[in-house]
Order: structure tokens, then C-alpha cells, then sequence
């Protein structure tokens, strides 16, 4: 997977995650998402996530938060980070707030130092 593919595959899957969570009124999740899709378990990108998925494929071995092709605020693996943000509308059934972080997630700016 590019570059390019994976910040697509990203884009996509937030933008999916965000309308169905308003569609159904309750927060959907990465999982949702890729069983919707069909997404055989063998093709399932790292924790659900394509950009951590090429992040680990790029050379971030280990941490693939260093090869990240997406600019998260803060780091997107940190608590009180956007996806932190977002997980913890989960355990509060906040679906509102849950679809709006979401949006923003799926529109994070591309890094430039990336390739």
C-alpha cells in the first residue's frame, strides 16, 4: 500500500465510521467498519488502522507511530489525543461527540516529511 492509499483507506474508513455513527445514533467502531467492508482477517491493517499499517510497513518497526503518514495533534496513541478523544466517546456512548471527532480524524492534514 502506497502512501497515498493509505491516507485514502483512512479518510474513507473515518468518514464511514462518522455518518454511521450519526446514521444509527451510537458510536460505531474500526471493527464495524471492516466487517462492513468484507475485510478478510488476513487483510485487517494493524490495530484496524491503515496508516499505523504503513507506518509498520515503511520502517517504523516497532513504533509505528514514527512513520505515520497523518499529522495527529498531541500523537494519536497518547490518551488525551484525538483517537483517545474519540475511544473514550465509546465507553460513554457520547455518539455525538463520537461522530464529530471522527470527521476531524478523518480529515487530519497529510505529514509532509513522510514518504
Amino acid at each position: 500500500m502506497t502512501k497515498q492509499e493509505a491516507i485514502a483507506a483512512h479518510r474513507k474508513m473515518w468518514r464511514w465510521i462518522a455518518d454511521e455513527t450519526e446514521r444509527r445514533e451510537c458510536v460505531v467502531i474500526k471493527t464495524d467498519y471492516l466487517d462492513a467492508m468484507g475485510i478478510p482477517e488476513k487483510d485487517v491493517p494493524h490495530a484496524g488502522c491503515y496508516c499505523c499499517d504503513y507506518g509498520l510497513r515503511s520502517g517504523g518497526v516497532g513504533n509505528c507511530c514514527a512513520s505515520c503518514p497523518i499529522k495527529w495533534p498531541g500523537g494519536c496513541c497518547v490518551g488525551d489525543g484525538l483517537y483517545g478523544q474519540w475511544a473514550n466517546t465509546y465507553e460513554h456512548n457520547n455518539w455525538i461527540a463520537a461522530a464529530e471527532i471522527a470527521r476531524r480524524i478523518a480529515e487530519l492534514p497529510e505529514r509532509e516529511d513522510v514518504r
